[in-house]
């Protein structure tokens, strides 16, 4: 039997699973997302209560869209923060850096999902009415 090395509690596990993390952006696990959260002292909360109150879904197709929009707004605070950080690490640089590269990329990809997702809400409404 290999020695096995490593965390054996779930808590050493969940820290563990965040070792290689830069930036959280790309981040899936919902213990990542959260840690990356609170970090950067974005909650995910307040974007979705803002966004519905704008938008008023009234079914959950509605619901769902809203959701969608709340969550790319939320990553673009994120990656906001994250941009900012970055460039006041190196400030006098001339050429930006590939961390910054990957962020701009993700805005840019977020971005245009969120327009994507308001498109099909003001459709989805448009039907409606």
């Amino acid at each position: 039997m290999p020695n096995q090395t490593g965390p054996k509690t779930p808590e050493g596990k969940a820290r563990s699973s965040m070792n290689a993390l830069k930036h959280g952006l790309t981040a899936k696990a919902p213990h990542v997302i959260k840690a990356v959260a609170e970090q950067l002292n974005i909650d995910f909360v307040p974007f979705y209560e803002e966004v519905a109150r704008y938008y008023h879904p009234c079914d959950p197709v509605e619901e769902q869209l809203v959701n969608r929009i709340a969550r790319c707004m939320w990553r673009l605070a994120r990656a906001e923060v994250m941009e900012s950080r970055l460039l006041d690490r190196n400030p006098g640089a001339l050429k930006p850096g590939l961390s910054i590269q990957k962020v701009m990329e993700y805005e840019r990809i977020t971005d245009l999902q969120l327009h994507r997702a308001i498109r099909a809400f003001e459709r989805k409404r448009s039907r409606r009415y």
